[in-house]
């Protein structure tokens, strides 16, 4: 009996997995490498000095911004593919989600206790959600706003500029991932394993 061929990227995924867990691996790692324009790009977008100047102060015991080139390499990528099926909306219901490429800053806590990557995301999203419950607060987004532009700041404007490219670059690799996964089936299937 013939196997049927794969019909898209996120069971091209788990058909790999199933049969080379270091190929998987390798698309992983791809996907990650592939949205480097936009982690470039986002990094680019961080301001080299404190935004404003009160976050060169201590807070927490330790400086909100440090320097532009600390708060660029807080900027990264995470692949999480079991929230693709969490995140369909209307728009990409026309695409296949296989997982959900993040390009973040930070992430966990430092041995203080403190966030790390608050620095980026008071600069990036300050101003973008409620509105602030101090007049501290208020003052912060409105500086910011005038200084550097309304939220987002630097990743938003990041993903819009290299979009393109880093949809490029990931047309390979799924039609890769595709095509190893039918080749992995039809090996199977000639062996009987299927």
């Amino acid at each position: 009996m013939t196997q049927p061929p794969v019909p898209g990227v996120r069971e091209a995924l788990r058909v790999i997995n199933n049969f080379d867990k270091t190929l998987r691996k390798q698309f992983t790692k791809d996907f990650k490498d592939a949205v480097q324009p936009m982690v470039r790009a986002a990094q680019k977008n961080v301001p080299s000095e404190a935004p404003l100047s009160g976050m060169r102060r201590n807070w927490k015991g330790q400086p909100l911004w440090r320097g532009g080139s600390t708060e660029r390499k807080q900027i990264g990528t995470k692949i999480e593919t079991r929230k693709a099926s969490r995140k369909i909306t209307a728009r990409s219901i026309m695409y296949e989600t296989v997982g959900v490429v993040s390009v973040v800053a930070g992430g966990g806590k430092a041995s203080n206790g403190v966030s790390r990557g608050r620095n980026i995301a008071i600069y990036d999203m300050a101003g973008r959600g409620n509105k602030p419950r101090t007049v501290q607060g208020m003052t912060l987004i409105n500086k910011l706003n005038q200084e550097h532009g309304k939220a987002s700041r630097a990743m938003w404007p990041a993903a819009e500029e290299t979009l393109n490219d880093v949809t490029q670059n990931c047309r390979p690799i799924v039609d890769r991932a595709v095509a190893d996964a039918n080749r992995a089936l039809r090996s199977a299937a000639a062996r009987g394993g299927i």
